[in-house]
């Protein structure tokens, strides 16, 4: 059994996994007490984290031009140090539900990578599309990670992928790419 916590905007999702984590959006930097999903994990996903309430609260992102460049406003003004202590604010919430794992996409695949190399209390960690992974390659995962990306994703070149793939040990860490998805 894995618990869950989650948040996101469009251009940035990060939730700790759970079979269940079907809601996106959170509310509060400060989890609530963890509530029994239908599957009998523990859910924190409408109380997780809002990674981005740091500078603007509840802001809500879509995929039009304006939103992407006011969530990478948002994203430049949140230290990555902030944004490890509201997920190690998660992981302490739930840690007496049972193992705890992270998944993100985009900055939160960013975030699940250095919340798996970084903070304690993680038993797995999934990064999607996490385009700074490769920048942070040098640190050393404290949980299993898979790691997901698209071969025709313009924000991440293939050439970060091997990068990945080379630095990594491929018995904690599995990369999986997908032709045809960007």
């Amino acid at each position: 059994m894995l618990t869950s916590a989650a948040a996101s905007s469009a251009h940035g999702t990060m939730s700790t996994f759970s079979p269940d984590s079907s809601s996106t959006m959170a509310s509060t930097l400060v989890p609530r007490a963890p509530t029994q999903a239908p599957t009998g994990s523990t859910s924190l996903s409408r109380d997780a984290p809002a990674i981005f309430d740091r500078a603007e609260r509840a802001v809500d992102l879509g995929y039009e031009s304006a939103d992407r460049d006011k969530g990478l406003a948002l994203r430049r003004a949140i230290p990555n140090e902030h944004m490890l202590a509201d997920i190690a604010a998660s992981i302490a919430a739930l840690r007496s539900s049972g193992k705890i794992g992270i998944v993100g996409y985009c900055l939160g695949g960013t975030l699940a990578w250095l919340g798996a190399t970084r903070l304690d209390g993680l038993a797995a960690a999934v990064g999607c599309y996490g385009g700074a992974i490769a920048r942070n390659i040098d640190e050393k995962p404290r949980c299993p990670v898979m790691l997901h990306f698209g071969e025709d994703d313009p924000g991440i070149p293939m050439s970060d992928v091997a990068k990945i793939r080379a630095a990594v040990d491929a018995s904690l860490v599995k990369v999986f790419t997908y032709k045809e998805a960007g």
